[in-house]
């Protein structure tokens, strides 16, 4: 057998884990040659068949491609084909990465280096959302080294454990009371822009990067093709975020006078600034949505995102299937639509408790008639 189970020695509380010890024969070689222990049996068979690949190639089953980490790092930004905005992002979180791992062999760094690191992180009062990002870009440089051949099997396969959980924002959507409201305490010619964010589910970078192109007021559809970062047009993150959305009615009506007043703009934007200029988003938060909140009296923590939340309620609770919440929403998965965006509002509760009542008494009622029967 090349996979065989072993046991470490026993900790303090006697309990001993599992671990699979690989070896290959080498029928060049005349001999077996060691690979390595694992973890996870998917880990020491994934390092058996590179093994064997290697035997087959004539390379030596130990002969590994070598590179400091820091280095490793600079080719890895090198090759990403990512917005510039989200390759900055990338460079500043990896920097925590340099920091701690410096220029150490990628082939050197273990899973209790990588548990170290996330427990330093926590002890220096980094959030835990934080944390979780940097062990996310650690887990995409270590997956390209495996991928290269710098790795057979990459350190924080199988998660991290030490990792904190993903805190989750309650989602409590606005009533319908509560969302007049708020659009009715919106400066007038922003007003459909807030309308816009309650109909159409867009994230806030979606919404100033709209053109009039992407309006169709004859057929009633919105289409998202990019978004406005840092002053400038670029397109959707993802290919899913490109989409159509159906608008209503009162949209459509309230998109028909914003039109008129609508200064001109060189990137011919939907939703620029009374003075034509694209928005900064910093500037408007404070300047509109702020003041907006809090003259419509609703939740004072209320965000622009929490009304893309409240749109994938409103979706759910009008019973739309899954797929078409996941093609609206932009996401390229459902579960994360469904996990992340829904909500429950309070008057489904009740509605829920009346309706088992209903429920509950009608059985009782049937139950009484088949027994008088």
């Amino acid at each position: 057998m090349t996979i065989q189970t072993r046991y470490r020695q026993a900790d303090d509380k006697g309990r001993r884990d599992k671990v699979y010890q690989v070896t290959v024969y080498n029928k060049y070689l005349g001999k077996k040659e060691y690979v390595g222990t694992f973890e996870r049996k998917r880990d020491a068979e994934s390092a058996e068949l590179d093994a064997k690949q290697r035997i087959r190639a004539g390379t030596p089953v130990h002969e590994r491609r070598e590179i400091g980490f820091s280095d490793f790092v600079d080719r890895w930004l090198e090759v990403l084909n990512v917005r510039e905005t989200t390759r900055k992002e990338y460079t500043h979180t990896t920097n925590h990465l340099r920091e701690y791992f410096k220029n150490r062999p990628v082939s050197g760094i273990t899973k209790e280096h990588v548990q170290r690191f996330v427990s330093q992180k926590a002890s220096e009062g980094y959030s835990d959302r934080y944390i979780r990002k940097m062990a996310t870009r650690l887990s995409q440089v270590m997956n390209t080294a495996v991928e290269w051949g710098y790795l057979t099997v990459s350190p924080t396969s199988g998660g991290i454990r030490n990792l904190p959980k993903e805190p989750r924002r309650e989602i409590h959507p606005l009533t319908a009371e509560e969302t007049r409201r708020l659009i009715e305490a919106a400066p007038e010619y922003w007003r459909p822009a807030f309308l816009a964010l309650v109909a159409c589910g867009l994230r806030r970078s979606e919404l100033f990067g709209l053109t009039h192109e992407d309006v169709d007021l004859e057929t009633g559809l919105l289409t998202v093709k990019g978004q406005l970062v840092n002053g400038e047009l670029s397109r959707t993150k993802t290919q899913a975020g490109s989409r159509t959305i159906p608008i209503p009615m009162q949209l459509r009506d309230a998109l028909r006078s914003h039109l008129l007043r609508c200064p001109p703009n060189e990137l011919g934007l939907l939703f620029p600034t009374e003075n034509g200029y694209p928005v900064n988003p910093s500037n408007f938060y404070k300047r509109v949505w702020k003041p907006t909140v809090l003259a419509a009296g609703v939740r004072p923590d209320l965000k622009m995102h929490d009304l893309r939340k409240q749109f994938a309620s409103v979706q759910v609770r009008q019973r739309r299937s899954a797929a078409y919440l996941q093609s609206v929403m932009g996401h390229r998965s459902a579960v994360t639509t469904l996990t992340w965006y829904a909500g429950v509002f309070e008057d489904e509760l009740e509605a829920a408790a009346k309706d088992m009542g209903d429920w509950l008494a009608e059985e009782a009622a049937s139950n009484y008639r088949a027994m008088c029967s």
